[in-house]
């Protein structure tokens, strides 16, 4: 409010909302805290730089989202998230306290610090628990992975249908979308993805630690890849996340050009890929091509064209036979097959 800014929902999970990382919490310890005594610290302090300016991440941010929506949800922040999503993705072995697991066959791992010690307990982060007090095993974090792998229609089954999607695809979809990205263009947040290029690819990631324990997911939603590391261990897990895709992403690559499993294009309803190909004019001159192909039983276009036509998609007419019609929607078919192209795999001769 002292500069002028409204924080959302929005501004909190996609880490732009200016908040300081760490919770206005005596001693770090948010123990015996409550949203009012958080609220009421958060008066007296500032941003550390405007909203919507610049990413920058904080667990305070993340403990908000969670704490005030249990203010108007039944229950607390534990409870609705294990019967709202927990629950319903089958996350057998997940939850926000061990005693939740007690009737499960579970056991914790044990947490040792950085100088191979043991932790004598489970750390409770109190009022901040949304911001990283959950355990979980692999395989349910494959299970969570799973979901944003199955809202990209494609040909790699993921054994999940419409009715094991715990919210709509779409939303899933959304929140692989950047929010923002940093001034090198290589890194960003999304809601609430950490965001970074690899080998031309915009890796989805999160990271975090707590005393004794660290862990990271980073996937390529589109091409059904992930990589997930745990380690009961202080350090910083994506050496083995990031590491092992540097070496796995080019030859995954490879493996899909040669198989010719690039993924299944989605088109509107009722609409005929074969019928847009051809060549594409402005005036007299062709400018690129579209040939039609079926792969595996899919409808392919592909686009053939020099380069230098890349700002020239305003006014072309299509080519078809003796027939010649003015395609109005067309820039926007640009646009997609653009940003889609690493997904895609469309093919371009020329410059």
């Amino acid at each position: 409010e002292k500069l002028g800014h409204t924080i959302t929902l929005k501004h909190l999970i996609s880490q732009i909302s200016g908040l300081f990382r760490q919770s206005p919490c005596d001693g770090l310890s948010c123990v015996n805290y409550t949203t009012s005594d958080i609220l009421a610290a958060l008066k007296n302090l500032y941003l550390i730089h405007p909203t919507s300016i610049q990413g920058s991440y904080s667990n305070l941010a993340y403990a908000l989202v969670g704490n005030i929506l249990s203010e108007y949800l039944a229950g607390n922040f534990c409870s609705n998230l294990y019967q709202n999503l927990i629950k319903p993705m089958g996350m057998k072995f997940t939850g926000c306290y061990l005693d939740n697991l007690a009737n499960q066959s579970y056991t914790a791992a044990v947490p040792y610090s950085q100088d191979h010690k043991q932790y004598p307990n489970y750390e409770d982060l109190g009022w901040e628990m949304p911001a990283g007090g959950l355990f979980s095993t692999m395989n349910d974090m494959v299970e969570f992975m799973a979901q944003f792998f199955a809202a990209i229609p494609g040909t790699f089954d993921t054994g999940i249908n419409g009715d094991k999607f715990v919210t709509s695809p779409q939303l899933l979809r959304d929140m692989l979308l950047p929010v923002f990205m940093n001034p090198d263009m290589n890194s960003g947040f999304g809601s609430p993805w950490e965001m970074n290029m690899l080998s031309g690819h915009l890796l989805k990631g999160k990271g975090g630690n707590t005393d004794g324990f660290a862990a990271d997911l980073q996937m390529i939603p589109e091409m059904r890849l992930g990589i997930i590391a745990m380690t009961n261990y202080e350090i910083d897990a994506s050496i083995f996340t990031l590491g092992t895709l540097e070496i796995l992403l080019p030859v995954f690559k490879a493996w899909i050009l040669t198989e010719k499993l690039e993924y299944k294009p989605v088109y509107p309803n009722g609409f005929s890929a074969k019928s847009y190909a051809g060549d594409y004019y402005f005036l007299t001159e062709v400018v690129f091509s579209i040939k039609y192909e079926v792969i595996n039983g899919n409808d392919w276009l592909f686009l053939y064209a020099p380069m230098s036509y890349g700002g020239r998609y305003g006014s072309l007419t299509w080519m078809n036979g003796s027939s010649t019609n003015n395609i109005f929607v067309f820039n926007n078919w640009q646009q997609m097959s653009e940003s889609c192209w690493d997904i895609t795999l469309l093919t371009i001769d020329g410059d």
